[in-house]
């Protein structure tokens, strides 16, 4: 087995070689990992590059991400608003000026039937 992926990769240096002249896309085509992450800066701005403090730095992240607190105002939309009426002229302009041939919508009204009514 060690030696049929041996012959895999010379033959595979070999055709790369002869294509293009360089190696780079055959060793890019022979890596078998992907580096999962390979560095990342924690809160402080340091730069980390072992495993488990990469680890840290993210479930400290999502756990204070997610444990917080939002103090967010609710609005209240049961007000009364002062909202001005829709008039029948701004609906006529606005249908004008639609553009034709465009596919209708999920209520199945196309732009041209709006038009012509």
């Amino acid at each position: 087995m060690r030696k049929d992926r041996q012959t895999h990769r010379l033959k595979t240096f070999e055709n790369y070689i002869t294509k293009t002249g360089g190696i780079k896309k055959a060793w890019w085509e022979l890596t078998d990992k992907k580096e999962w992450v390979p560095k990342m800066k924690n809160n402080i701005g340091k730069c980390l590059t072992r495993r488990p403090d990469i680890l840290a730095t993210a479930t400290d992240f999502y756990h204070d991400l997610y444990s917080r607190k939002n103090n967010i105002k609710e609005t209240d939309l049961t007000g009364n608003y002062n909202v001005p009426e829709i008039l029948p002229s701004e609906v006529g302009k606005t249908i004008e000026t639609q553009k034709r041939d465009k596919a209708p919508g999920p209520d199945k009204i196309s732009n041209e039937f709006l038009i012509a009514s």
